[in-house]
């Protein structure tokens, strides 16, 4: 959380001074300086405290000895691609797509698991000393990465693909 704080307590007030003062606008009171005036939403740093969250979680797994299993990179990638495709497609047909703001965290519905399981894959990576080797593991790193981006892509392009048909005269329901 200490991102979080430097965050709300020095960039946000900083930016906005500038901000103000780039625009040849008045400064306003201190008060709406300061992140916390927004308590509905975490806007831009909705990420931080999701990351906060996801350490806890890791943490509280390692504390049962869930983070101690014995699997391949190949076998967590395609793993974490599978769960991450799954998870999109339930997502679109639940209709569970949207936001979920509360005052202490904000996070995109369809994207938390896929986010989570990125970071526990992370961290099998560096488990495996992925990011201090040379060589082929790098380039076996970066093929999955782009393996996992495809996810994502994959995901927005279908959305987007369906969110543009309904306005089609032939799938509009007449």
């Amino acid at each position: 959380m200490i991102p979080w704080v430097i965050a709300v307590l020095i960039i946000i007030p900083l930016y906005k001074v500038i901000f103000l003062y780039s625009r040849n606008l008045p400064q306003e009171n201190w008060t709406t300086y300061l992140h916390f005036n927004q308590l509905t939403s975490q806007n831009w740093l909705w990420f931080l405290p999701v990351l906060f969250l996801f350490s806890i979680m890791y943490l509280l797994l390692r504390r049962v000895n869930l983070t101690r299993f014995n699997i391949s990179l190949k076998r967590a990638v395609f793993a974490v691609f599978l769960i991450g495709f799954v998870d999109s497609f339930c997502m679109d047909i639940f209709n569970g797509m949207g936001w979920t703001k509360t005052v202490l965290i904000d996070f995109q519905n369809e994207r938390l698991l896929i986010y989570f399981m990125i970071f526990l894959l992370g961290s099998l990576c560096y488990k495996l000393n992925i990011f201090e080797s040379k060589g082929t593991n790098k380039n076996l790193f970066w093929s999955y990465f782009y393996c996992m981006y495809s996810n994502n892509c994959i995901h927005l392009f279908l959305y987007y693909l369906l969110d543009v048909s309904r306005s089609f005269y032939f799938f509009k329901d007449h």
